[in-house]
């Protein structure tokens, strides 16, 4: 039931696939990260915030969302004698579920913090504006930052700046990234060019200044949230692809989704 491709499946961002993706490899992060991290006295814990969407162009499956507070009723305004009058209609506002992981000590001090970006991240609107908020807030402090970008769609969210990455040739060329900064240390950003046809990495996750990393393992993480959502079968192969890719991946991307048969 694996997916076709070496590493990042590029059907997962649909907006279909997308929330119940992110949900599964949140918490095969965590229980990969586990092991590691109880021995040395920390643990993974998954959070969650709710982040109020103003951008109906983001509406995701009702999995993922809940009701916005309701508005008052909409008005029509008169118009002139013969214009035909027009019917105002309020798109509702709704409230987006992110989840991320925290390590943490046992007395619940925050070390690292792990964000895997998704797609009201990095489009603009007020889920990308508190996104960017949090980013700063967590850069700010000591605590250590990674963001894992498995999206093609949107604008460069994670903390390195993207003109840095023009100046490294692979990192230019990555469809997928990953970024870890160290608490305590500004302006040094640690990056992982994920590739289309090749695995995913296994990065490397700070904790305590002096400390050494634990390795997240981001490929074992992908292949466990894909069988255990049995998305070979609900995928559609033949369908629209959600990212942009250029012509060349696109081709490499049909070749490989025509080889699936449900």
């Amino acid at each position: 039931m694996s997916s076709p491709f070496p590493g990042m499946d590029p059907y997962l961002e649909s907006s279909a696939h997308w929330p119940d993706f992110h949900f599964r490899f949140i918490n095969y992060l965590s229980e990969l990260a586990q092991p590691d991290l109880v021995p040395r006295g920390y643990f993974a814990t998954i959070c969650e915030r709710l982040v109020l969407i103003d951008d109906y162009r983001a509406i995701i499956p009702d999995l993922a969302i809940k009701a916005g507070p309701e508005s008052a009723t909409p008005t029509i305004v008169p118009q002139a004698t013969g214009v035909l009058t027009p019917v105002e209609i309020i798109v509702q506002p709704f409230q987006e579920r992110q989840l991320y992981l925290e390590i943490q000590t046992a007395t619940g001090e925050v070390i690292t913090v792990i964000e895997v970006l998704s797609p009201t991240n990095k489009r603009p609107g007020n889920g990308r504006r508190e996104y960017l908020k949090k980013q700063l807030r967590v850069l700010e402090s000591q605590c250590n930052l990674v963001e894992i970008d498995l999206l093609r769609g949107g604008k460069h969210t994670v903390a390195a700046p993207l003109d840095s990455l023009a100046e490294k040739p692979r990192l230019s060329a990555a469809s997928y990234l990953a970024c870890v900064h160290r608490g305590g240390i500004p302006n040094r950003f640690l990056l992982y060019p994920i590739m289309l046809r090749e695995q995913l990495p296994k990065i490397g996750i700070p904790l305590r200044a002096g400390e050494p990393d634990i390795t997240l393992d981001l490929q074992s993480a992908m292949i466990k949230a894909y069988d255990g959502g049995v998305f070979q079968l609900r995928i559609n192969y033949q369908g629209v692809l959600s990212g942009k890719f250029p012509f060349k991946d696109r081709a490499w991307i049909r070749e490989l989704a025509a080889s699936i048969t449900t």
